[in-house]
């Protein structure tokens, strides 16, 4: 699961690691938006696309496949619902938290086209302001529910430099989350602001 704010480089980073991390399906958002015609965006679809989401990555994990679920995951409640998938096929979790400085964010959101119809407005930096708002923080998470420091491996991916820093890392996904390390560490800063853009 890739988490965090607007412009902090979770699609980019999502995206990099289905490409090569074979066996996952990449579930992003923004792609649910455009395949069931939902652009421009529109609020009031969000409840359905998150709906949505969670059946296609339930249809990956009954199929054997893992799922790179692409979202803000903004609240504890929103990520509890990957959390719940995990519990429900016994299957550990890695959570990936992007995270940049609020400047970097901003610069990435305001060069975005203003035709973009997937995102919120999607060139305007303000919307930053009202997700650091809404955010809670990820850490917070384990003390909800105690139980999840042991099916849930959790990374910082700091997208502006590129580096990982491991968190949380459970026995059972240890030796992935040194591979998913080594790959977000591979981005290269440049290939960052590209794609955020």
């Amino acid at each position: 699961m890739v988490c965090g704010k607007y412009g902090c480089g979770k699609t980019t980073a999502a995206r990099a690691l289905a490409k090569e991390l074979s066996g996952f399906h990449y579930v992003g958002i923004d792609e649910m938006r455009q395949e069931m015609g939902l652009v421009p965006y529109r609020r009031e679809d969000n409840p359905m696309l998150l709906d949505l989401m969670d059946l296609s990555v339930l249809h990956a994990l009954r199929g054997g496949h893992g799922a790179i679920v692409d979202r803000p995951h903004q609240t504890y409640w929103s990520r509890a619902r990957s959390y719940d998938a995990a519990l429900l096929f016994d299957i550990p979790v890695l959570l990936v938290e992007c995270v940049c400085p609020e400047a970097t964010a901003k610069e990435r959101i305001a060069a975005r086209p203003s035709s973009d119809s997937v995102h919120l407005p999607s060139n305007d930096p303000e919307i930053t302001e009202r997700i650091r708002k809404s955010w809670e923080d990820v850490q917070g998470d384990f003390g909800h529910n105690p139980g999840l420091a042991r099916i849930v491996s959790y990374i910082r991916y700091f997208s502006h430099i590129p580096r990982s820093v491991p968190v949380n890392i459970t026995e059972a996904l240890c030796d992935f989350t040194a591979r998913v390390c080594k790959l977000l560490d591979g981005i290269r800063a440049e290939e960052m602001e590209k794609t955020e853009k």
